[in-house]
This record gives C-alpha cells, sequence and structure tokens, in this order.
C-alpha cells in the first residue's frame, strides 16, 4: 500500500469514465488517499458487483484519506484506490464496509497510479460479493439514467399493485400477454437490468405516452 497525492474524484453509484463528468458534479479534490494493487478478478468483482470488504483492509485505511474541503482538510473514514496494470478505481465505503461509490481517475492521473505501481506486488484484499447486480458499465451515463428511472417506474407500479397497467406495458413491450403480474414484473425487471434496449426504447416511448 502506498499514498497517492492531489488526484481528482467523482464518486457515483457507477464509475464513469472522466469525459461523462458533467459541471453539476460534486468533484472531490483528495489531498491524500492510500492505493492497493491488486488482481485482475478483485477489481472486476468491486468495479461490477457490489461489494463489502472485510475488516483487515478497513483498519488498514482507516482515516487515511484526505479530502479538501471549503479551505481545510478533512479526513475520511473508509476511501482507498485500487488498481491492476490497466484500470485505478477510487472507492468510498460506508462503516460496514460495503461500497458505496466508485470513480474512475483522469487519464493522467490513473495513468501515473498505475506507472508508479507497476512493479509492485498485488496484495490480495478480503472481500465478499453481496450482488451480482451489474452495474451497467457498458451504458453511457445518459442510458444509465434512463434504467434507472424505467426501473423506479416498473417497480413503482408493482409495488402499487396496479396489476392492469402493469400487464398492459409487458404487452406493449413484448407483443404477448401474460395473465402473472409477478411474471410480467420479473420479465421487465430483467431486461431494463440487463440493458436490453429493444425493450428500453419500447418502455421509454409508452412512459411518455402514458405520463401525458
Amino acid at each position: 500500500m502506498r499514498d497517492v497525492y492531489d488526484i481528482l474524484v467523482n464518486f457515483k453509484k457507477y464509475p464513469y469514465e472522466f469525459y461523462e463528468w458533467e459541471k453539476e458534479d460534486d468533484i472531490i479534490h483528495i489531498k491524500k488517499i492510500p492505493a492497493v494493487k491488486t488482481d485482475d478478478k478483485t477489481l472486476f468483482d468491486i468495479m461490477n458487483y457490489q461489494t463489502k470488504m472485510k475488516d483487515e483492509i478497513l483498519s488498514d485505511v482507516e482515516y487515511k484519506t484526505e479530502v479538501f474541503k471549503s479551505h481545510r482538510v478533512i479526513k475520511v473514514k473508509y476511501s482507498f484506490i485500487i488498481y491492476n496494470d490497466d484500470i485505478a478505481l477510487a472507492l468510498l465505503l460506508d462503516d460496514d464496509g460495503v461500497v458505496i461509490k466508485k470513480s474512475r481517475l483522469l487519464f493522467d492521473e490513473e495513468d501515473d497510479v498505475i506507472k508508479r505501481g507497476f512493479s509492485l506486488d498485488a496484495l490480495k484484499i478480503k472481500y465478499e460479493v453481496t450482488s451480482f447486480e451489474t452495474s451497467n458499465l457498458k451504458c453511457t451515463r445518459k442510458e444509465n439514467k434512463i434504467i434507472d428511472l424505467l426501473l423506479k417506474y416498473v417497480n413503482n407500479i408493482y409495488n402499487n399493485e396496479n396489476e392492469d397497467e402493469l400487464k398492459y406495458v409487458y404487452f406493449e413491450c413484448f407483443d404477448k400477454e401474460e395473465k402473472s403480474a409477478k411474471n410480467a414484473y420479473d420479465n421487465l425487471i430483467s431486461s431494463i437490468m440487463n440493458a436490453d434496449f429493444n425493450i428500453i426504447n419500447k418502455l421509454k416511448n409508452l412512459v411518455k405516452v402514458l405520463k401525458k
């Protein structure tokens, strides 16, 4: 483990590439943050899935990250960078060690982290995958916003037991009837989560009509 200095991060649910960052984002200027080189599988899992860190890494990084904020420096309880020979990923964790937000780095800062740690051995980070729900990294930021909105819409009509509307939406998206509201819900949610843009675009256009 080593420290990285003077970098920018943009903590979000999805770790967007720096060119998708927006002016309205709360970009954080980090003064100092620990960085840990790890193996490819660990980085892949943490980047793509919902994960929780074990106690060992938490004690190693506790209050080691310093952030510039309002002309002063504050310490963050659990935050650090993981990287391999290709990618560097900043993480923000809650008090239980759950990774709640992630950030890619600016190109030159990521390149510097990787190059400086290239000769180091990868450390074993103990963690568990709590959900294999993907982070939709293959989608753009705009597409992920649409996905989140459609998930909320489908969840809302299902939770409010609007079975007729749910079955109608299913028919319009899949061009076939489904008698079970639960099956209709499961298939819609699965299609949205798997970024099936044939279904997503149909549902998006349908929502526009229904909400008029």
